[in-house]
């Protein structure tokens, strides 16, 4: 997905891969502009984080980059601005090829919080997701069956399954989820002590 194609005006969190491949000799200055570029984007509005993942033996030698944004158009600024231009400029020279951006939203990146620092994120225990995921069905489906369940139960099986679903999967990644990540916060990224 081009970053060009972000809505400006997207109030929903936003997270975008990149991978970047140095070339071989420029891995440390790579690494002090990955840096230093990574520094810049967290003094613009919206900036949720940066996870970076380095890469290991026997694997890709791209670093991959997760950068969160709390809406479309704070990623929009930072990505127009002549800071980002700058290091992107400075960090292509360093590149052995042009680097490769993917965006994720909704479902990706329900469990993709940042706790506000450029250190990688571990993600929770898939325990503690899937008890948070399945409390917030679990309400989604109490609430609808308390407000439409009598119109839901007079219509045919399938199309009763087909709307029920639609709609819970788009209160889950729009609205439910978001609330939910941030209000366990504490518990699924609990502060190392």
């Amino acid at each position: 997905m081009n970053p060009e194609s972000v809505n400006a005006s997207n109030s929903e969190p936003i997270a975008v891969l990149v991978s970047r491949r140095p070339r071989k000799g420029k891995e440390r200055e790579f690494e002090q502009a990955l840096s230093d570029t990574i520094n810049t984007a967290l003094q613009f509005p919206g900036h949720l984080g940066v996870t970076v993942l380095k890469p290991q033996a026997n694997e890709s030698e791209a670093y991959r980059i997760i950068v969160k944004f709390d809406s479309g158009k704070h990623f929009q600024e930072w990505y127009h601005s002549p800071e980002a231009s700058h290091w992107f400029d400075v960090l292509a020279r360093l590149e052995e090829k042009p680097a490769n951006l993917e965006m994720m939203t909704g479902l990706e990146t329900w469990f993709t919080v940042s706790n506000g620092t450029v250190r990688p994120i571990v993600p929770p225990p898939r325990y503690k997701m899937a008890i948070v995921t399945w409390l917030a069905i679990f309400l989604l489906i109490v609430v609808i069956n308390l407000l439409f369940g009598s119109f839901l139960a007079s219509l045919p099986m399938l199309l009763r399954t087909f709307i029920l679903t639609v709609v819970l999967v788009a209160l889950m990644t729009y609205v439910v989820m978001p609330r939910m990540i941030r209000l366990f916060s504490g518990w699924l990224y609990p502060k190392p002590r």
